[in-house]
C-alpha cells in the first residue's frame, strides 16, 4: 500500500515539474530538482511494488501509522503547491517545521533552529553557490 502511496507523489511530483520549467535550458530551470526527486521515487516505487510479489511480509512486528504517512504525503503535496504562490524559502521553512511537528520533535527552539537551518543550508548551496534558480 505504501508503495502505491509513493507512486502516486511521484507521479504528481513529476507532472508539477514539467509545470515549473517554463523558460530556457533545464539546466537553469526550477523543474529540474523536482523532477528528479519524482523519478527517482518512481523507480524506488516500481521497485517496492516488484519486491512484494516476491517475498511476503510478516505482520508482526510491522506498523505502518497510516495518520502520519497521510499527513507527511499532504505536506508534501502543499508544500509543492505553496512553492507557485510563495517564495522558496518560506515553504521551505513552513513545510520543514510542519514535517518535524509531525514527527515528534515539541522542542521548539530545535524545531526553529532545524527549520531554519536546512532552509538556509539548501538555499545557500543551491541558490548561491550553485546559482540553481529556485521557485
Amino acid at each position: 500500500m505504501e508503495a502505491s502511496i509513493l507512486l502516486a507523489v511521484a507521479v504528481f511530483t513529476i507532472i508539477h515539474a514539467f509545470s515549473l520549467h517554463s523558460f530556457g535550458e533545464w539546466a537553469l530551470s526550477p523543474g529540474l530538482f523536482p523532477l528528479i526527486v519524482g523519478v527517482v521515487l518512481f523507480v524506488l516505487s516500481i521497485l517496492l511494488l516488484g519486491r512484494r510479489g516476491y517475498k511476503k511480509r510478516s505482520n508482526e512486528g510491522f506498523y505502518i501509522d497510516w495518520k502520519i504517512v497521510l499527513t507527511v504525503t499532504t505536506l508534501s503535496i502543499a508544500y509543492v503547491l505553496l512553492l507557485s504562490f510563495f517564495h522558496f524559502a518560506l515553504s521551505t521553512f513552513i513545510y520543514l517545521a510542519l514535517f518535524f511537528l509531525v514527527l515528534g520533535v515539541r522542542n521548539l527552539l530545535l524545531l526553529g533552529v532545524l527549520s531554519f537551518g536546512l532552509t538556509l543550508f539548501v538555499y545557500y548551496t543551491f541558490g548561491v553557490l550553485l546559482r540553481v534558480v529556485l521557485p
